[in-house]
């Protein structure tokens, strides 16, 4: 880790990122983002695991293809959302960055995260049509 990335993280409260194969590697205060257990175990499998499915895509994407600044949900051991933004860059088959805080959802979220799996495995599967009515105003077309 660099210590650009380890003085950054400290001044923004972040988790300083790497990755390296199968291996995570996270400096800084994971459990604030429910991430103890990704810390503790160091595989990338584990970090995947507690991001919301629509988010692993893209951090499995830029791992391999460049700069990546986005923001995602993680899933805590606790079972509470907490919204994080992710950024950072690949190098010589390293990919360093940053993960900062941006919020938690008030009441868990979990339940929300089934939702919206649910919702995008059915829009997928074709089990949802979705129709456009747009609105019109009669005075003025």
């Amino acid at each position: 880790m660099t210590d650009a990335f380890q003085a950054a993280a400290r001044a923004a409260g972040a988790l300083a990122l790497e990755l390296a194969g199968d291996v995570v590697s996270l400096r800084g205060d994971a459990q604030s983002l429910g991430l103890s257990a990704v810390q503790e175990h160091g595989r990338v499998d584990s970090l995947l695991n507690a991001m919301a499915p629509g988010d692993r895509a893209a951090l499995e994407r830029s791992r391999f293809e460049g700069p990546l600044d986005r923001r995602v949900r993680l899933l805590g051991a606790d079972g509470r959302v907490r919204y994080a933004r992710l950024i950072g860059t690949p190098a010589d088959g390293v990919w360093r960055g940053l993960i900062l805080p941006a919020g938690a959802s008030p009441d868990g979220g979990l339940e929300a995260l089934d939702l919206e799996s649910a919702l995008r495995q059915a829009l997928e599967d074709g089990d949802v049509l979705a129709h456009h009515q747009p609105v019109v105003s009669l005075e003025s077309g």
